[in-house]
């Protein structure tokens, strides 16, 4: 399960996983590249499309008492 939390000026980004004890090592390896795969193969489009989604997750977050017991929590 991946997951983004935004602050005031910063945010941070990551995954959950669940898996066997033998299978760490296959696992971690394969989201490795998946996020470096991310960092060297993006184009303008899918940037832009990244921006505008994370732009309207911000203003549906906006919206609803959500964020504010969010805010208190932290």
């Amino acid at each position: 399960m991946a997951f983004t939390t935004s602050y005031k000026d910063t945010g941070l980004s990551g995954i959950y996983f669940c898996c066997e004890e033998a299978d760490i090592e296959r696992w971690t390896e394969k989201i490795c590249e998946s996020w470096h795969d991310l960092h060297e193969n993006i184009d303008e489009e899918m940037l832009q499309r990244a921006k505008r989604t994370l732009f309207t997750n911000m203003l549906l977050l906006l919206d609803g008492s959500t964020p504010v017991c969010e805010d208190i929590g932290r």
